[in-house]
Parts: structure tokens; sequence; C-alpha cells
């Protein structure tokens, strides 16, 4: 396959889950916050997994 049919493809997913699922579900109105602290994330998985409960819960409140 070609790396912009792959790429394109996870996008697409990226953009389902988060955007449809995440962001319809839990309401959220922030959603440049979520992109933003989702992109922090998979950039920072091996320090960051302790407070993502509490950065979820602080965007719910918002």
């Amino acid at each position: 396959m070609e790396t912009n049919v792959i790429f394109e493809y996870l996008r697409n997913v990226y953009s389902t889950i988060l955007l449809k699922d995440v962001v319809a579900k839990e309401a959220i109105r922030n959603v440049s916050f979520l992109e933003n602290l989702v992109a922090y994330l998979i950039d920072n998985t091996d320090c960051t997994m302790p407070y993502v409960i509490l950065i979820f819960e602080k965007i719910s409140i918002n």
C-alpha cells in the first residue's frame, strides 16, 4: 500500500473515534483543546497517563 493511503486511513480512523465518538458522547465543547491534548498524550505517553483522568474530568466540567 502507498504511504498516503495508509496515512489517510489512519487520519480517518482518528477523526471518527475522537471527533464523532468521544466529542459527541462526552459533549465536549472545546474540540481544539481535546485535539491538542491527544497530540500531547501521543507524544508523551510514558509520563502523562496518571493525569489523563483529571484532564478529562476538567474537560467534561467545562
